[in-house]
């Protein structure tokens, strides 16, 4: 599996944030294109490739490099997110939709302390709200947790 990290760049201040360790970044266009071109030079036959780190939907060019990725032959393509723009964001979640990738979505779980802990504020609403649009749009989601020893 290839991971692409495209921003540094978060819409959440959360406690336990490990993308702001290193500079601020953004990756362009061209830059997402070599990787990809490299990915699938080195793999032959890439199979997955995972857009990540900060929150990568609010990349200005995020549905272009996940259509990308597809248009260059690798099978799966997931993209890592908070939900908050999947919740806010009609055309967001519309372009999803026809791209079709694998949303692994940050839940946290249900516990209100472990959500304040996590994440400095409670998301359920958000959380659940994106699971509803996500499967309207008809699109496959992972949960992924964050775990933290002593909280979860």
């Amino acid at each position: 599996m290839g991971i692409i990290e495209v921003n540094s760049h978060y819409n959440l201040d959360c406690p336990i944030c490990f993308a702001n360790a290193g500079p601020e970044f953004s990756l362009s266009m061209q830059q997402v294109e070599r990787m990809l071109d490299r990915f699938v030079e080195l793999e032959g036959d890439p199979e997955v490739v995972q857009f990540s780190v900060g929150e990568p939907t609010i990349h200005p060019e995020i549905l272009p490099m996940l259509s990308m990725a597809f248009d260059k032959g690798i099978k799966v393509v997931m993209l890592n997110t908070n939900g908050i723009r999947i919740v806010r964001d009609d055309r967001f979640l519309a372009g999803l939709a026809d791209i079709k990738p694998i949303i692994h979505l940050q839940f946290d779980g249900f516990s209100t302390q472990t959500r304040q802990a996590l994440r400095g504020k409670d998301l359920l609403r958000d959380k659940l709200k994106a699971l509803d649009r996500l499967a309207q749009a008809k699109l496959d989601v992972v949960l992924v947790p964050a775990i933290e020893k002593g909280v979860n």
